[in-house]
């Protein structure tokens, strides 16, 4: 019996009841395919609208990085330090105002402005960067000079007062020394000039072992006998720098980038701050 034949055979109520049946399917596929459409039609309509925000939200971001990198394109050397800073406290109030700008951007922005600028840094989260550092040179220091005194007691408090007391202050750049060839002929030196040489003297041609090699820098700077000040800088060069020598001698000694800000005329206590942050933040990083 075909199919023709079945139906032919079937009352008139069970004819009903196969066109109902027939019709009710035929329905349901045709709503399921336009329900279907209508999902993908709304995928389409949310994709559309998450592709245009992000576009937006990127173009925002694209935005604010250009107006920093141009606005403070002259600071262009102190990036690094800027990431430091946020690093370091993102709500302090800096003294200089391209470390205030860049913490108030989001991070994102940070991240894009150093990347574009060739600051080869993240802002990471840390939790406390500074005492981290801190932790580290005084370890350093008592492992390597035992035998002399510190500038770091207190938790090393005239480095940390080098931000939180006279970050406005612009360092020294140089110092008066005495000519050991012509006595009390008085001449000056480049401030970091002593500190560098006494520690390539000391770590890196370990000569001079007995010498008590820091407590001749501390009376050379006039570190107990002079100002806060000069105390602030004397403390956080000779950190810095401990920092650098902390490694393997034969690692190169300047860190990335910041040569010109160490050497700039309008270097100030709080750049030296974030120096001695920053060097041990790549220190930290190896």
């Amino acid at each position: 019996m075909n199919a023709i034949t079945w139906i032919e055979s079937l009352d008139v109520s069970d004819r009903i009841s196969l066109v109902s049946a027939a019709a009710s399917l035929l329905l349901s596929l045709v709503i399921a395919v336009v329900q279907y459409r209508q999902t993908e039609k709304m995928k389409q309509m949310e994709q559309s609208v998450e592709d245009r925000e992000e576009r937006h939200h990127q173009e925002e971001v694209d935005a604010k990085t250009v107006s920093f990198i141009v606005r403070y394109g002259n600071n262009r050397s102190r990036l690094p330090l800027c990431a430091i800073a946020a690093m370091h406290n993102d709500t302090f109030l800096y003294s200089h105002e391209v470390y205030r700008a860049f913490c108030g951007l989001p991070r994102e922005v940070q991240n894009q402005v150093l990347e574009r600028s060739g600051a080869n840094l993240r802002i990471d989260e840390v939790d406390d960067l500074a005492q981290e550092a801190i932790d580290y040179l005084i370890q350093f220091y008592n492992d390597t000079f035992p035998k002399d005194s510190t500038p770091f007691y207190d938790n090393a408090k005239y480095v940390t007062r080098s931000i939180s007391h006279y970050g406005h202050v612009e360092c020294d750049t140089v110092i008066s020394v005495s000519d050991s060839e012509v006595a009390h002929r008085p001449s000056t030196k480049l401030y970091n000039a002593c500190i560098v040489d006494t520690l390539n003297a000391v770590l890196e041609e370990r000569s001079m072992p007995e010498r008590h090699a820091i407590d001749e820098l501390m009376k050379l700077y006039s570190f107990a006998s002079y100002s806060q000040v000069n105390a602030c800088q004397f403390a956080t060069t000779l950190a810095y720098w401990l920092i650098i020598y902390s490694k393997d001698p034969s690692e190169n000694r300047e860190t990335p980038g910041i040569g010109e800000v160490m050497t700039s005329e309008d270097l100030t206590l709080e750049d030296l701050f974030l120096l001695f942050l920053l060097a041990y933040y790549v220190r930290r990083s190896d």
